[in-house]
């Protein structure tokens, strides 16, 4: 897992990304036909799934490797580069902030996992289902913020101000559009949308009553989600950190003076409430992305 994550990224670094989709598609392609060979045709069931997990990221990994050497022009290795002493300090800098940002997110989805638990079962299988359409939302953002990301680390190589400008306006263009697609197309799809994922009656019920906070999500997370591309594309991830620090706080706060009094719309409205804190408290820090 972690060399595809590090191929990924140099894929999409060097804008490669048809290569990039293709190394991905080919794998989860792999890893499906895996399992239903192992599982329904050799019953192998939980160690048949494992199996296929593990082949078809190996597999990745080698479709990945081929492809960076397709694509890259490799020099002898300069080691006093690649341990070159500022680099390494930036990269660690990078990585300890966005653990931070993933130790937020973590807490953050724990805590409504464990109060949607305390609301009985059909709450948490509702909340449950909520959240995989809500998470299939911030699929389509993550694709957005990849190339802002890429795009925002070439501007910031080449020193270009202008570009990197340009890169925000098409951000925030794509980003707000999007966002009111993806809201739009809930509204009107959310009965059949929820259907994908249960047929409980009882389930598709609640989770219908609750849908309106997931219609709003697009909303209140797109520019958090879309513009945290540009920061980690020009390696300023401190923001990040802070930004999703007070997010959690926000999200705390209102948890517990929201939850009690409101149940289980109180605990979404704080989840939105965190998300929108990480676009409100992201934004402001914009201007630091700029080249010097």
């Amino acid at each position: 897992m972690s060399i595809n994550y590090v191929i990924l990224g140099w894929l999409m670094g060097q804008m490669k990304v048809n290569a990039s989709m293709f190394m991905q598609i080919s794998g989860n392609l792999l890893n499906v036909v895996l399992d239903l060979f192992f599982v329904y045709g050799l019953s192998m069931d939980v160690a048949g799934i494992a199996s296929a997990t593990l082949i078809s990221q190996a597999t990745s990994s080698l479709i990945g490797i081929r492809l960076m050497f397709r694509y890259g022009n490799f020099a002898p290795i300069n080691f006093g580069r690649v341990f070159d002493r500022e680099a390494m300090v930036g990269v660690f800098k990078v990585n300890r902030d966005l653990m931070v940002r993933t130790l937020c997110l973590l807490v953050q989805i724990n805590v409504f996992t464990a109060a949607s638990a305390s609301l009985g079962t059909v709450m948490l299988s509702s909340n449950s289902v909520l959240l995989q359409i809500q998470s299939l939302m911030a699929y389509l953002f993550d694709g957005f913020a990849n190339a802002s990301s890429v795009f925002a680390g070439r501007a910031a190589g080449r020193g270009d101000r202008e570009l990197l400008r340009s890169v925000w306006r098409v951000s925030a263009l794509w980003g707000s559009l999007v966002a009111l697609l993806l809201s739009l197309l809930y509204v009107v799809f959310s009965s059949s949308l929820i259907a994908v994922f249960t047929d409980l009656d009882a389930v598709l019920d609640t989770a219908a009553r609750y849908g309106m906070w997931v219609a709003l999500y697009p909303l209140c997370a797109a520019f958090g989600l879309v513009f945290y591309g540009i920061f980690t594309g020009v390696s300023r991830t401190a923001p990040v950190r802070n930004s999703t620090v007070m997010a959690l706080a926000l999200f705390m706060v209102a948890y517990w003076l929201m939850f009690g009094p409101f149940g289980n719309h109180g605990l979404w409205a704080s989840l939105l409430l965190f998300y929108g804190g990480r676009s409100l408290f992201l934004l402001p820090f914009l201007g630091r992305t700029v080249p010097s």
